[in-house]
């Protein structure tokens, strides 16, 4: 390692593991309606559990810290994280039942999603604090809005505390104390999670900003095939990266968690913003061609991304 050149960081993603039910459909059912599916698909998802295992794929050092139930569901899903070389040590497994989640795909790829969080909403203070303990200034810490709200501004006061950088992915959207804002180094939202945070109809090219203005910290907006875009606090310095080439789209679920933990893990190689958005928006495309939120460990390597 060459002098004064700081080695990678870990990733930390503190968030939700769900096991997913997918059910692919012509068309969403309209109220009061049924509609017959045309494939089943099980496996396993939650956006705290999708990011840790992009991460992962992406070459990061990964921890995740979360919740599960005793249950078979449970062990399934400690058992796929170790697999995608994901530390377990800080989930804890509790009474309730693991989180469940119900997707549907209808034929043009896009989804509508129920989720009962399950154990997630069981994840206590005290185990996330265990986790806090061990982060260095060095790491990139991770957290979503599928855990408790307490919990979210846990992780991001403690992570800030540790020195780390914080990213919070604000999905789905959550109203969390705003004080909370300054201890954030970087916010990911969708489009419509930005709007929600503006207050306003802003265009596209202008969310990341009006966001970044209004919070005081970093954000990314992602906006599917149009890309994503950055701005710095204050909402100065406004990157616009293209979206990945995507052949054809079966499923967009986890897209934007494949995103997020990509990004994340580039972060924590100390790859500039640029190249971890490209890093991310690669892979986001390249896993809306499989069905299913996990399993995508064929996102880009960092070198077939550059």
């Amino acid at each position: 390692m060459e002098h004064g050149v700081e080695p990678p960081g870990r990733v930390f993603v503190f968030g939700s593991a769900n096991q997913d039910h997918v059910l692919a459909v012509e068309v969403f059912p309209r109220s009061g309606e049924t509609v017959m599916s045309l494939a089943y698909d099980s496996g396993l998802g939650g956006k705290g559990a999708n990011q840790a295992v992009a991460a992962a794929a992406a070459d990061g050092l990964v921890t995740f810290v979360g919740a599960v139930g005793t249950d078979e569901q449970g062990n399934d899903v400690l058992t796929n994280l170790q697999d995608h070389g994901v530390d377990t040590r800080f989930i804890s497994q509790r009474t309730e039942p693991t989180g469940l989640a119900v997707v549907l795909v209808d034929k043009a790829g896009s989804n509508e999603i129920v989720v009962a969080p399950g154990a997630n909403a069981a994840l206590g203070s005290e185990a996330v604090d265990l986790a806090l303990q061990v982060i260095t200034p060095n790491d990139v810490v991770v957290v979503q809005c599928e855990i408790p709200v307490a919990r979210i501004e846990q992780v991001i006061r403690g992570g800030a505390e540790r020195g780390a950088l914080v990213i919070v992915n604000l999905a789905p959207f959550t109203v969390i104390d705003a004080a909370v804002f300054e201890d954030i180094s970087l916010l990911i939202v969708n489009k419509s999670e930005a709007l929600a945070l503006a207050g306003s109809d802003a265009p596209e090219t202008e969310l990341a900003s009006a966001v970044a203005a209004g919070t005081g910290c970093s954000c990314i907006v992602t906006l599917g095939e149009n890309g994503s875009t950055y701005s710095g606090p204050g909402g100065d310095g406004g990157i616009h990266v293209a979206a990945g080439a995507v052949e054809r789209v079966i499923d967009t679920t986890g897209a934007g968690d494949v995103y997020v933990g990509t990004l994340a893990a580039s972060l924590a190689r100390r790859d500039d913003t640029v190249t971890s958005m490209r890093a991310a928006s690669a892979a986001a495309a390249r896993s809306v061609s499989t069905l299913g939120a996990q399993g995508r460990t064929s996102q880009p390597s960092r070198e077939t991304v550059a």
